[in-house]
């Protein structure tokens, strides 16, 4: 008899910090929250290096079909999208490496409408974080896209602190239809002046927003509304 395995509690809301080191990476995040959709990037393109490593048992090691199989793996891979998020808007760690150095934001997704919004070939995973890459063996490799997303869906345990979710989809633009997904847009406290501006004055009226206000070794959030220029 085998225990039953239960599926991840989806959080309320998850979160996607958003470097804004130029104009041009501003007008990339307005333009993808007043048209509804995620941008998904190719592994090749994620900053961790063993992105996409896998290990294979022996017995797929040993067949005949092992090289042929590699090659619609690595095929498969390619072809998915993924677009990060985590579980917490509060992580220095986050704020620093991934809203240059507090310059950027943290939009908040409602999760329910997310869902409910997104198209059916799109998988919502729960990362999970190991000491070695994750196995794949004749039985995995029946289903050669459930394969690869199971290769994307796991990084070594010292990235474990990101809590990482990830969107996998197609490349490129992936939309989705409900309007009330994107609940809060938080703005780092290194934000520049313009891009605060410019934030504001399109979504003020839309979505909550708030400011990072960095006291001692401690920040907390202003809300910004109505807009305060």
């Amino acid at each position: 008899m085998n225990a039953t395995l239960d599926l991840p509690v989806l959080p309320p809301s998850l979160y996607r910090y958003r470097k804004l080191t130029t104009d041009d990476d501003l007008e990339n995040e307005v333009t993808a929250i007043k048209e509804n959709y995620l941008w998904c990037s190719s592994y090749r393109l994620m900053n961790d290096p063993m992105e996409g490593l896998y290990k294979s048992s022996a017995r797929l090691l040993g067949s005949q079909e092992y090289e042929k199989t590699v090659d619609h793996i690595l095929n498969s891979k390619t072809q998915i999208g993924i677009c990060c998020f985590t579980e917490t808007s509060e992580s220095e760690l986050m704020w620093a490496h991934y809203a240059s150095n507090y310059r950027g934001i943290c939009v908040e997704y409602s999760v329910e409408p997310l869902i409910e919004g997104l198209p059916a070939p799109v998988h919502l995973v729960r990362l999970g974080y190991g000491d070695a890459p994750p196995r794949i063996g004749i039985q995995e490799v029946v289903d050669i896209k459930a394969a690869a997303r199971r290769i994307l869906s796991q990084k070594k345990n010292n990235w474990a602190y990101e809590r990482e979710w990830r969107i996998l989809g197609l490349l490129g633009k992936v939309p989705y239809s409900k309007k009330e997904t994107v609940s809060k847009i938080y703005l780092g406290a290194n934000i520049l002046p313009s891009h605060k501006q410019r934030i504001v004055t399109e979504f003020a009226s839309t979505t909550a927003i708030s400011e990072m206000k960095v006291t001692g070794y401690e920040h907390d959030w202003r809300p910004l509304v109505p807009p305060t220029f």
